[in-house]
């Protein structure tokens, strides 16, 4: 791999090959807006490719940037050569994964799609053509060799997958938090990829607790028809409320729950009346500060609904 340089690249000579998540045009127009009022912050990251090619340069990492430059009507944008025409495309493809996971607010289902080809790396890199494989089947072929070649130390159930813990590793999380989202990717975003990319955009998609719920109903029907309830309604309430309209039951656990959120909230209330004006404020402007986008966003809405009566 060639030394890291940053370079003024014209845009028509970088190509764009296939991309992991979602592409999203206001994102990438914000961006665009910004480096034409502001310059570029945040080079994108490139290939140089071989002699033979038709464009000099692929995007590693970036998309949303180079659409942007497009959108805002530049010519040129800043990048950095991280590869090189000889390296291989599983390097380039987590190098892109990288990029994403380390510098990207993502929101559950579009991190989950991430993750899940970050492990599917990982476990190509240590089982090759036998990736995907089921855990049974490899834990007797290291039984099996465990029992016709004892010498061989490693060939044991407990070195039969390490690719989760190296996936887990390379994105900054636990392994437990790695099969959960690979839960969701299986569950969500692989078998609903015409509803995926809405529901992630939708405000309850912003929660992971919310798509861990639709990610626990049993049977693919009932998991289409309650993100079909969702997105039909952009304001819609809840994921339980989705389920409760299909007769789908809440497990205990959720409604443990719910009786304690609902009596946290009487708590807070409570709390709440005893404050004088002034800590009141105090308290609002802290309340805001800890709310996600989505939250403020949905703040704004009933701020000027209250405005209109």
């Amino acid at each position: 791999m060639t030394a890291r340089a940053i370079l003024r690249l014209p845009l028509a000579n970088i190509a764009v090959g296939e991309r992991v998540g979602f592409y999203h045009a206001d994102h990438a127009a914000r961006l665009g807006a910004s480096m034409a009022a502001e310059g570029q912050h945040d080079p994108i990251h490139v290939r140089r490719n071989g002699n033979r090619a038709a464009l000099a340069w692929t995007l590693v990492a970036g998309l949303h940037r180079l659409r942007g430059a497009e959108l805002a009507g530049l010519s040129a944008i800043d990048a950095i050569q991280i590869a090189d025409s000889s390296t291989a495309a599983v390097e380039l493809r987590r190098l892109e994964l990288s990029e994403n996971i380390d510098h990207r607010e993502l929101r559950p289902i579009e991190r989950a799609i991430f993750l899940n080809e970050l492990a599917k790396i990982a476990e190509a890199e240590q089982y090759g053509d036998r990736a995907g494989e089921s855990r049974q089947t490899r834990g007797a072929r290291a039984r099996w060799n465990a029992d016709a070649f004892p010498h061989d130390a490693t060939a044991t159930i407990a070195v039969a997958s390490k690719w989760d813990a190296i996936a887990a590793e390379r994105a900054g999380i636990s392994e437990r938090s790695l099969r959960h989202y690979r839960v969701i990717y299986r569950r969500i975003a692989e078998p609903f990829l015409d509803l995926a990319e809405a529901l992630n955009t939708h405000r309850l998609g912003e929660q992971l607790t919310n798509m861990a719920k639709i990610a626990s109903i049993v049977g693919e029907d009932g998991r289409r028809q309650v993100i079909e309830i969702i997105l039909a309604d952009p304001d819609f309430a809840s994921v339980d409320a989705a389920m409760v309209q299909l007769g789908i039951s809440t497990s205990k656990a959720t409604r443990t729950e719910a009786v304690e959120a609902n009596a946290f909230y009487q708590r807070f209330f409570m709390n709440w009346d005893r404050l004088d004006l002034r800590r009141k404020r105090l308290a609002t402007v802290e309340l805001v500060k800890s709310m996600t986008p989505g939250m403020k966003a949905e703040l704004r809405r009933l701020l000027d609904e209250e405005a209109q009566r």
